[in-house]
């Protein structure tokens, strides 16, 4: 309970940069409008491809925005550009943050989760690790484009709020350059933009040695890929609808199912106890039947005992010798 606690924390916190799969850089600009009666934490964890929570999610570099990796692997069979700003992505990793918040989410909404065909399914379209891109030379990145394993999550936050508020100023010195001088103003962005550029390569040689350290498998030919994706996009949504709308119906047939078991169980628990019940007063019945036929056979042989010392007492002999 804590960690959930501490989870929708950080995505209040969240809230304030814009969705996990924008771009970070934009977050800012879109946010001042969003409440926290308004937002919503699926809304964050869902991804823009195919609506649904992020499973195996994937960053795109160096664009930050992040995907399911099946289904950026189905666009990338079309194409090699993000699926939202359409810049062209150099390089896509795994983003674990995203997945561990994922998971705790499914954890508070089992409803949610998919079934085990539908992961068997994209276990066929994707699996954890697979190469989606080429491998990049080095310094081939022309973008900032961090990863998860190298390059901490809030940085990248700080990097976006810093990048947000560079640009601002950029575009007001613009505006009105006539405030500080055109030559302090040249300075300005040029020192900025060297800022930029250093950081940007140290990010690019991280990402590199991060990508050369990791063994991925050569990416799939784009025969395979059209011949496992052969629909149209639309089609795989509406699919997607179905069968969520079909396991919730199988969710709900389920719990009818539970309680008409549990139903039939307790019948059965109170015949099997009514059963029991007639059984132990036959038997408490046999055993009084036997008691008192036990009793009435000693009282028998008490009065022939009773008859038989009577009868041979000395005083009855005498008086019947008298008679004879």
């Amino acid at each position: 309970m804590g960690f959930r606690k501490r989870l929708y924390q950080y995505l209040d916190n969240r809230a304030l940069l814009g969705p996990l799969g924008t771009n970070p850089t934009q977050g800012s600009s879109g946010s001042a409008s969003r409440t926290p009666e308004t937002w919503r934490p699926e809304s964050e964890l869902s991804c823009q491809i195919c609506s649904e929570i992020f499973h195996q999610p994937l960053l795109l570099c160096p664009c930050y925005h992040t995907f399911c990796g099946h289904c950026i692997k189905r666009w990338f069979g079309q194409n090699t550009t993000c699926p939202t700003c359409r810049t062209n992505a150099e390089a896509a990793v795994p983003n674990r943050q995203v997945a561990s918040m994922a998971e705790a989410y499914l954890d508070a909404h089992p409803l949610q989760k998919k079934t085990a065909a539908e992961l068997r399914e994209i276990g066929r379209l994707y699996t954890a690790g697979e190469q989606l891109l080429p491998s990049l030379p080095p310094g081939h990145l022309s973008g900032p484009s961090p990863t998860v394993l190298s390059v901490p999550r809030p940085a990248v936050d700080a990097r976006s709020r810093s990048t947000s508020r560079t640009t601002q100023e950029e575009r007001s010195t613009q505006a009105s350059p006539g405030q500080h001088g055109e030559d302090s103003t040249t300075e300005d962005m040029f020192e900025r933009h060297m800022a930029d550029a250093m950081e940007r390569s140290a990010i690019e040689e991280a990402l590199r040695r991060s990508l050369a350290s990791t063994a991925l498998e050569p990416p799939p030919s784009r025969r395979t890929v059209e011949a496992i994706h052969d629909r149209h996009p639309g089609d795989y949504h509406e699919e997607r609808g179905r069968q969520t709308e079909s396991r919730r119906e199988r969710v709900q047939e389920e719990r009818l199912a539970n309680i008409r078991r549990r139903e039939q169980e307790r019948q059965r628990e109170e015949e099997n106890r009514r059963v029991e019940y007639r059984r132990m007063l036959k038997e408490a019945q046999e055993e009084r039947e036997k008691f008192y036929r036990m009793e009435e056979a000693r009282m028998q042989r008490k009065r022939r005992r009773e008859d038989d010392r009577r009868r041979l007492s000395p005083t009855v002999l005498f008086i019947h010798g008298q008679e004879t």
